[in-house]
């Protein structure tokens, strides 16, 4: 884990958590890569990517396998999301169950987790009560959830959604 202190450097707290109100800036000095203890790197394709769904209602990004956009969108995006705001509701929609929790909410997790900073802001005291294979919830009332698509997801209702490798959907007529 790394500690506030290497996150923040001699950076005051103030100043560090108005600069991560920068996608970029937040992603390459908050967030790290745990399994491999490496920094993160944001590039100009996935800066755009970010604005793109702030700006937009709907976006649908392609891009080749390996560009990152799970991890873009999927895990850091959220992530992000989760820290600027309270009592955001998130809804992670992947063709199956498994790989929503095994492949994003895993993801969200170890990010949090992995960082001081994310683990004194985001991570709740009773964290055994609310976080789970299927959901998470934080310290501030975000809700992560991920659901499996059908037609079921119909009843879910969120600030944000995201849906993972939705081009190998069946019937997207639902949305």
């Amino acid at each position: 884990m790394r500690s506030k202190k290497e996150i923040l450097g001699e950076t005051p707290l103030p100043v560090f958590l108005l600069k991560c109100r920068n996608f970029k800036f937040f992603a390459e000095n908050v967030l790290y890569e745990a399994s491999s203890g490496e920094q993160i790197f944001i590039k100009p394709f996935q800066e755009e990517w970010v604005q793109a769904v702030e700006k937009n209602q709907r976006v649908i990004i392609e891009a080749g396998t390996g560009s990152s956009k799970t991890e873009t969108i999927g895990a850091m995006y959220v992530v992000w999301k989760m820290f600027l705001e309270k009592n955001k509701s998130i809804l992670l929609l992947a063709k199956s169950r498994d790989q929503a929790t095994s492949n994003i909410l895993s993801r969200i997790k170890r990010y949090i987790e992995n960082s001081e900073l994310l683990v004194n802001m985001l991570m709740p005291e009773d964290r055994r009560r609310c976080w789970n294979v299927e959901e998470i919830e934080t310290a501030n009332g975000c809700r992560c959830k991920n659901v499996p698509y059908n037609d079921r997801i119909r009843g879910f209702r969120a600030d944000l959604i995201i849906c993972d490798e939705i081009d190998s959907y069946e019937d997207t007529n639902i949305f």
